[in-house]
């Protein structure tokens, strides 16, 4: 079967659920390590691994004023924690984590809309 490419159908922030718009594009990073290869003067090389936040980048969701959507997400981004994230793509896969808005976080007024993205120093995990 071949992979399915399109944007993410949803994200539920700290158990509330917000539909993506049309053109959410949301680049995911795992979280995890990161590998530098550092060579040796015999020709061999050490792996230094470094720790990698999981994060979503490129969040877009539709906003409702009258829900205080706006107000939510920026209680989120004022909190000490990170909360839960699940991510549905449209694929029908999920990936979940524990995350925090990073970032401004700004309402666009025309699109009823909010752009922001959102990182965790755990990983995100498939569903």
């Amino acid at each position: 079967m071949s992979a399915i490419g399109g944007p993410a159908k949803t994200i539920s922030i700290a158990g509330r659920d917000f539909a993506c718009t049309a053109d959410c594009n949301i680049n995911m990073t795992l979280g995890g390590y990161s590998n530098e290869h550092q060579p040796n003067g015999t020709k061999s090389a050490r792996i230094i691994k470094k720790r990698v936040c999981a994060k979503l980048e490129g969040v877009s969701v539709e906003i409702d004023l009258a829900r205080e959507d706006m107000e939510f997400l920026n209680d989120v981004n004022n909190g000490a924690e990170d909360v839960d994230v699940v991510v549905e793509y449209v694929d029908g896969t999920f990936y979940a984590g524990a995350l925090g808005v990073e970032g401004e976080l700004a309402y666009a007024a025309e699109s009823a809309s909010a752009s922001f993205d959102m990182a965790g120093g755990g990983e995100l995990k498939q569903m």
